[in-house]
């Protein structure tokens, strides 16, 4: 390690510099060199920026967050699943001992209890993994706060909590903290549900029409194989984007959790990331709320009330914020009965994504402290610091201070008019 690069790291922290866009790393390195007057500091700083995201499903850019996306990965093990079925299914020459189930090359239909050994053992096997997700919600909701509370030094992933018991004590977990993780919890329940219920209908299917087909039992593992457990079957590559959009999110939960109430968090995204988060997430500062605002769904768009709390999802962010139920579609299809086709309106804005923990699937854009004092965002959408420009800086932080003020007083209505 250069000597420059130790004194980099002497005052930011090497997870910091991961987490850093390419502009962000950029901005740090022009500014030592000029400081020091000396060359090289750029080539350095941005080397791991440059290297490659990983292997497999292993797409985070941060260190810090794979032994998460590992566990929740391995939490099913296809190559059981698979070996089980083998297990069970059997030629049908051999099919008389108990708990087997005859695999008919011949072309003949299996009748409904012959299936049902398969069908009992997929079920078991997913009945044993739930339970898991409790662990894995609560971890990796810790991996993402410690991220941002520099706790992370001192703890391994296999020596974090498992239950909620912890939390408050160890932790100092809010109870929105712990509502947040308890919705990971959920969602993270429906997925193994889902994916075991996929998992039954797929190797039924497979079984049948191997059978259909007359395909040999060597092959229809090979098949079997092909879909569960390479990476490029489609019930792995399922739960791999589950593992890195779950894992993301809660550590995403986990950072906005430490966030003090109208703290401010920024958005990093990758530099391949979607034109969506690009423009909605990436270097987009919002203001930390202690929880959500009320639902305005229901609420006349033209009013004030329905523009302040679209004003906030716009503008703030809080635990839980997702964007369920909602679009990055500006238009949505209405059926026309009269003309029998179907035209295209305006989606309001309650119906639209908005910026937050999770915006889609495979996301892996980050949400972070942002420290106002010392750097903005310029018109050039990028990060800077307070020395580069201090006339954009101003104007920076007196845009930054409207948007707070209002957002103070959004939540100060809503919460008078409630009690």
């Amino acid at each position: 390690m250069s000597e420059i690069r130790k004194l980099i790291l002497k005052g930011i922290d090497q997870n910091d510099i991961d987490m850093m866009s390419y502009d962000d790393r950029m901005t740090i390195s022009k500014t030592v060199s000029t400081a020091l007057g000396i060359d090289g500091v750029s080539d350095e700083l941005l080397k791991s920026h440059k290297k490659p995201l990983g292997e497999g499903g292993k797409l985070h850019w941060e260190h810090a967050l794979r032994p998460a996306e590992k566990a929740f990965y391995e939490a099913i093990d296809f190559q059981a699943l698979l070996d089980g079925i083998m297990d069970r299914l059997t030629p049908v020459e051999k099919s008389t001992a108990a708990g087997k189930t005859p695999y008919k090359p011949d072309g003949q239909p299996f009748t409904p209890d012959e299936l049902d050994t398969l069908d009992a053992f997929i079920a078991e096997f997913f009945d044993a993994i739930k339970g898991t997700e409790r662990s894995l919600a609560i971890r990796a909701y810790l991996v993402g706060r410690m991220l941002e509370t520099k706790e992370r030094r001192a703890v391994k992933w296999d020596k974090l909590p498992k239950d909620y018991y912890e939390l408050r004590d160890k932790f100092g977990l809010s109870d929105e903290e712990i509502i947040a993780i308890k919705w990971g919890e959920l969602r993270l329940g429906e997925h193994i549900q889902h994916i075991g219920e996929k998992s039954r209908h797929k190797v039924q299917n497979i079984i049948l029409e191997g059978s259909r087909k007359r395909v040999s039992i060597d092959k229809l593992r090979q098949r079997l194989f092909d879909e569960m457990v390479s990476e490029d079957g489609d019930l792995n590559r399922n739960w791999r984007s589950i593992t890195i959009s779950e894992t993301n999110r809660l550590a995403n939960e986990g950072r906005i959790g430490s966030v003090k109430r109208f703290d401010y968090v920024i958005g990093k995204s990758h530099h391949d990331a979607c034109p969506w988060c690009m423009k909605n997430v990436n270097n987009k500062v919002l203001i930390k709320l202690d929880g959500p605002p009320p639902d305005y769904e229901d609420l006349d768009p033209n009013t004030q009330a329905y523009k302040d709390i679209a004003f906030l999802w716009e503008n703030a962010t809080w635990s839980g914020k997702d964007n369920f139920e909602r679009s990055g579609s500006p238009n949505k299809k209405i059926w026309n009965d009269k003309t029998g086709k179907y035209r295209l309106e305006p989606r309001l804005h309650h119906e639209l994504s908005m910026p937050g923990a999770l915006c889609h699937t495979n996301g892996r854009c980050a949400w972070t402290r942002f420290v106002a004092s010392m750097m903005y965002v310029g018109d050039d959408n990028k990060t800077h610091f307070k020395s580069d420009n201090i006339d954009e800086y101003n104007k920076f932080q007196s845009e930054l201070a409207k948007r707070r003020n209002r957002v103070e007083q959004v939540v100060q209505t809503y919460q008078r008019e409630a009690a």
